[in-house]
């Protein structure tokens, strides 16, 4: 990497650093107002307000639009990159010793996976290749881990994304179940009700958070073609996974990856991946989580982030 580069990786650093600063700096003005509150009431204003600033924060340093922003190669681009990157490798800790207020903020890469939704045939119903996908992952998930039953493992998923249920009798329920797999707590609840039903303690032996994204997604989205895990490669392009592992990693000097397509063509696979399914850019998409101690409890509160819309909000109580 030239003196150039290195200089606007810097600013871009510290640029980062300053924004989530400021986030602080907001906040600790309403706290002393709120101090005399309930514990409870108090924590959950607080985290409001992080969240309200850190979204802010986010929006204007990674904002909404196609992907990365800047032109291919462009320094915008450039800048981006190492922006996303910073993020995603080192966890912003902040401690303030008059008050006792500390923060910790961190942020993983949200498309990282195979969208769960896109199971549901009718979801981009013009563009097959999503379902394909999908329905590639899982079958790959089933073989690999040696899921025993799994025609209802299948009808499971599939009943919770299409909001259909198979029926034993005529009577069909007036509220119909929502459609769609929106959250991990969701589907784990689908795990273990397969895992009751069935006993099949495989299906816990999954790392499907390396797989698939559970997460609102709308009909533009497509996979991190960055960030994307080692086990989607592996079940997609068909390469073994200890080698996506070794090689699917950040070069030293320049902290960033190979493209998907130049990935490929080195192991062997020389069809270029869909731009329909996989990103040729980073995503400006990512999955944040905020823990923060406030008069002497810890309390914690995730939330997704994509292209200037944020969605998911969770608060969780003392930790």
């Amino acid at each position: 990497m030239d003196e150039s580069k290195k200089g606007i990786a810097l600013f871009i650093t510290l640029l980062v650093i300053a924004s989530i600063l400021s986030i602080i700096a907001v906040s600790f003005s309403y706290l002393d107002k709120a101090h005399d509150d309930a514990g409870k009431a108090s924590s959950l204003i607080q985290a409001n307000l992080l969240y309200t600033n850190t979204t802010n924060i986010l929006k204007t340093q990674f904002p909404g639009g196609k992907q990365n922003a800047g032109t291919p190669g462009g320094q915008q681009g450039s800048s981006n990159s190492q922006a996303l990157y910073f993020l995603y490798t080192s966890p912003i800790i902040l401690n303030e010793e008059i008050s006792g207020f500390s923060l910790n903020l961190q942020c993983q890469p949200l498309m990282s996976g195979v969208p769960m939704q896109w199971l549901d045939e009718q979801f981009s119903p013009n563009v097959p290749e999503r379902y394909e996908a999908a329905r590639k992952v899982l079958t790959y998930i089933i073989e690999e881990y040696r899921i025993e039953e799994p025609y209802e493992l299948e009808q499971l998923i599939f009943s919770a994304i299409t909001g259909i249920k198979e029926y034993n009798s005529d009577f069909e329920p007036r509220i119909k179940p929502p459609r769609g797999i929106h959250s991990k707590q969701q589907f784990e609840r689908i795990l273990f009700e397969y895992r009751l039903n069935h006993d099949d303690p495989n299906v816990l032996k999954v790392p499907w958070e390396q797989y698939f994204v559970f997460s609102d997604i709308d009909k533009e989205s497509v996979i991190d073609g960055k960030y994307l895990t080692a086990e989607v490669i592996s079940a997609y392009f068909e390469i073994p996974l200890d080698i996506v592992r070794e090689q699917w990693v950040n070069d030293p000097d320049t902290n960033s990856k190979p493209s998907l397509k130049d990935f490929l063509a080195d192991n062997g696979v020389y069809t270029p991946p869909s731009p329909k399914v996989f990103s040729d850019k980073e995503l400006n998409a990512m999955h944040c989580e905020e823990s923060y101690a406030y008069r002497g409890n810890h309390y914690r509160f995730s939330f997704d982030y994509k292209d200037g819309r944020s969605l998911n909000f969770e608060f969780h109580e003392k930790l």
